[in-house]
This record gives C-alpha cells, structure tokens and sequence, in this order.
C-alpha cells in the first residue's frame, strides 16, 4: 500500500490518427473532406515529424498507387539569383537551409481550398553518377544515405507544350532500382541485365557525377488523393555553376478517397501540376525551364534555353497532342 501504482498513465489520444480513421470510414465527400482538414491541422499544431501523407497511408494500412507505369510527369523550375525567396539562397548554403526555404513556401488559403501541402521536410544528400554519350544519358548509379540505386531513364523526353499559364510538363519513362547485391548472383545478374539493356546498342562512359542536396516535401490534391512532391534539390560539380531546381512530381494516389473520375487522368495530373508550378512562378519568382541534370551536367544549357524560347508560343498541348 502507498507504493507507486503498477498501472501506466493512459496515453493521450491521437487526434491525427482519430480523425484519419473516421475520413476511411466515411462514405460522404463532404465528410471526408472535414475529417482531412481536422487531421491536417492537428498533425501541424504537434509539430510533425514525418510527412502527414505517410500518417494517412500508415493509419489506412496502405501504399500509395501509382498505375502509369513507370512514367513519370514533373515541372521544374529554376531558382535564380532574381527569385523572390523568403530565405535567398546563395552558394553557401547548407542542407538545412534549403529545408528552411522549402518550409518557409507557404499555400494561400485559396490554395489549400485544392491542397495540402506538408510542414515537413526531409532531408538528404548522396552523389549522382551518369553514364552515356554526348548525346544522351543511359543510366545513373545514385549513392544516398538510403543506399544504392539505379536509375534508367527513357532517353526522350516527351515534351508536353507550354500550358496555358507559361508552365512546361516533362513526360518520361523512368526504371528507379534499389541495388541490395550482398552475395546473392540473382541480384548481379539482375543488376547486369539492366545497366546492358541501358546501354544497348551503344558503347557509353562515364560522364560526370554531382553532389546533390535537396529537400522534399509532399503535397496532397484533397479531393482525389493524388500526391506530388516537391524537391528543393542543389547539384554542385566541378566547372559548373551550381543548379538549384524545384522539381513537382506526380508520385501516385491514396487509396479511400469517396470515388472520384480521373483519378490517375494525365489531363488531371497536368492540371495540378501546371496549377503548382504557376503558383511557385507567381509568388516567388522561380522559372519554369526543361533543363535535366543530364543537359546541365553536360554543358547543354544555352542549347536548351534557345529550343525553350523556340516552342514559347505552343499553347494548350496536351499529353496526347491535342488541345485542353
């Protein structure tokens, strides 16, 4: 008796996690969308952590989707010396600071109306290795602090046409791979049959590797469950000026929504994003360019640039060459 008590003190609930139960278990769209917005104003009143995307997805037990089949839809867009950053960026910046930044970029409220965008940001720095020729890349061996991967990307870029607010889509297939070779020749052999299906039919070298920093953040379309995110990124190489990039990117859709049309439509997919990349533009002064890191790396900017202002005036294309 008198002694400390052998129960442990209940833990305190779970707002987030409440509130994300009840939006999978509500059948009505408007409900949904109150119980999204509840959760999404606790998760940021505690301070997150992680990403609120990865709440949802942990709460449902669920993966995000993603049925393109390995094509990937991104803007990008440059931040220049002229940009009208919260935090300017100058050369010596830290990883930290680009995380800064990307936090400091803030939805209006007629934004969020459509989207949420995190209050988190993870960080994370490797080195990106390319092989290929002069005239086009084959494959990347990418070294993070998550490990090793490779990625093969589709050598053509199906530029998508200047939208209707000046933003430029990039269309591609793109093959990302994480390497776990150990000691099992599966894996080499795996890993081999790739990097040779890269490369056939040419003979292709090493061109250069950067150190690249970013930054990500992801954003949520309310009312499909389709996310994007967004990437902070600076690359710094040897007789290159550094390249700072915000890259939006679709990465797939939460499943549970109340049925929506469309959900993975390209048309859709290029709305939100064209809609992001102009908000970006407008607010904060970045510019929308189709410069890979391949063209940077490989001094082809200025080639760039002039093709860039030799399509300027094609309006409206869609992904399929027909107007939207």
């Amino acid at each position: 008796m008198g002694g400390p008590s052998s129960f442990a003190p209940t833990p305190p609930p779970d707002k987030v996690l409440d509130c994300i139960k009840r939006f999978f278990s509500s059948k009505d769209k408007k409900t949904q969308q109150i119980y999204l917005n509840d959760a999404y104003n606790e998760h940021l009143r505690r301070k997150p952590e992680n990403h609120f995307v990865y709440r949802i997805l942990s709460a449902g037990g669920l993966e995000l989707k993603n049925g393109l089949g390995g094509i990937e839809i991104e803007s990008k867009l440059t931040v220049s010396s002229l940009s009208n950053l919260p935090h300017p960026i100058n050369k010596a910046e830290s990883l930290g600071e680009l995380e800064r930044e990307l936090l400091s970029w803030k939805l209006t409220p007629k934004n969020q109306d459509k989207f949420l965008k995190d209050e988190y940001a993870e960080v994370d720095t490797g080195v990106n290795t390319y092989f290929g020729t002069d005239e086009r890349e084959s494959f990347v061996v990418i070294k993070n602090e998550h490990g090793w991967y490779l990625k093969i990307k589709d050598t053509m870029s199906n530029y998508v046409g200047e939208q209707s607010n000046g933003q430029r889509i990039l269309r591609r297939k793109e093959n990302l791979v994480k390497v776990n070779i150990g000691s099992d020749d599966n894996n080499i052999l795996s890993l081999v049959d790739l990097i040779m299906g890269a490369c056939q039919p040419m003979i292709v070298s090493k061109l250069g590797d950067f150190r690249k920093e970013k930054a990500t953040q992801f954003v949520l379309e309310k009312n499909s469950g389709r996310t994007y995110s967004l990437v902070l990124s600076k690359c710094s190489t040897r007789g290159r000026s550094d390249l700072l990039q915000l890259e939006i990117e679709y990465v797939g859709h939460i499943p549970g929504f109340v049925k929506v049309g469309g959900v993975e439509s390209e048309k859709n997919i290029n709305e939100d994003i064209s809609y992001m990349s102009g908000f970006f533009q407008d607010r904060y002064g970045l510019v929308p360019t189709t410069l890979t890191k391949f063209q940077w790396l490989t001094g082809k900017e200025e080639f760039v640039h002039q093709k860039e202002d030799q399509t300027a005036n094609v309006k409206g294309q869609s992904f399929f060459g027909k107007s939207v």
